[in-house]
Parts: C-alpha cells; sequence; structure tokens
C-alpha cells in the first residue's frame, strides 16, 4: 500500500521524481503571472495615472545637516553628530546613536546602532512631532522643536516614525565607525 500523499500517482498519474513534475509547476507558475499582469492592464485609457503615497517625505530623502547649529523659529539649537571627531550623520545610512527628524524626514534613514545603548532622537524641524514605534507599547514621544528623548531598545531592530508617514529603521550590533 502506498503513503496517502502518494496515492493518485500510484493510478497512472506523473510520478515525484520525474521531469513532467517541474514542467507542469513552471507552467502553473507563468499562467499564474501572465494572468496576474493582464488583471492590473487596461487599454481602454489613453493618459498615465500617477498615484502618490500617503506619506510627504520619502525614506532617506532629508539632505545631511552640516553646520553645528540650525535656526528654528528664530531660535539656534545645536546639531548632534557622532563622536568626537564631530561626524554628521548621513541621510541613507550611518552607524551611531543620532537620529535626527527635520522637515524632510529622518537623518539617517537606516541607522547601525550599539546594542544596549541609548537612542537619541532630536526634532530639528521647525513645527512639534510625535515619533513613535510600530509595534512598541506605549511609545509615542511629541517633540518641540529642538527638544530630544533617549530610547533604549531591548530588540535588535526597530522602525521609527513620524506621524505625518516619514519613518526610519534601525539595527542594534556591534558596528565600527
Amino acid at each position: 500500500m502506498h503513503p496517502p500523499h502518494l496515492r493518485r500517482f500510484a493510478s497512472g498519474g506523473f510520478q515525484p521524481g520525474t521531469r513532467l513534475g517541474p514542467i507542469v509547476v513552471l507552467a502553473s507558475l507563468v499562467l499564474a503571472a501572465l494572468t496576474i499582469a493582464a488583471c492590473g492592464t487596461s487599454q481602454s485609457s489613453s493618459s498615465t495615472t500617477v498615484r502618490t503615497l500617503p506619506y510627504t517625505a520619502v525614506q532617506g530623502t532629508a539632505p545631511p545637516i552640516t553646520t553645528p547649529t540650525v535656526m528654528l523659529n528664530g531660535k539656534s539649537y545645536p546639531v548632534p553628530n557622532e563622536g568626537p571627531a564631530e561626524k554628521w550623520i548621513t541621510s541613507q545610512e550611518d552607524t551611531g546613536q543620532q537620529v535626527i527628524y527635520t522637515s524632510k524626514g529622518f537623518l539617517p534613514a537606516w541607522l547601525f546602532a550599539s546594542l544596549n545603548t541609548p537612542i537619541i532622537f532630536t526634532n530639528l524641524s521647525p513645527h512639534p512631532v510625535t515619533i513613535y514605534f510600530p509595534y512598541v507599547p506605549l511609545s509615542r514621544h511629541t517633540l518641540a522643536p529642538g527638544a530630544s528623548f533617549s530610547y533604549t531598545p531591548n530588540q535588535l531592530s526597530f522602525q521609527y516614525r513620524a506621524t505625518n508617514g516619514d519613518w526610519g529603521k534601525a539595527q542594534m550590533g556591534v558596528f565600527q565607525r
């Protein structure tokens, strides 16, 4: 007697391990892809519709701040940097313990931070911003312009978001600058 999952093959259908099995799977995948592609196209419209995402800034679009201070609403605030060499925080990815929120998004968009060390979030936009971490309870922090808060994560990675939709991500580990 054949095991239950092989009984249908005992009646003369295609056998596991033969070349027919992979061909059937490949043909099924191609047919599924063509069906999905056909559902997504329309021949009735000659104009192009551009859809925008519901958030204001795309990850990593905020330019780095390369001055020691910024003016926000007529008041000067120091710009956080990484370490004694005053390394400015870059747009896309950076190593350190600082995240800056600007009117154009987060610096950096992807932070590589040390384990068990606080990460400092600073608002250098001219408006108050609420920063939170999805999936972390009680993690909403509303910051006035120039204000900061620190967060010591207990997970190896997390996202940071602003309520207007800007976002970034952090990964903890042992990283070198």
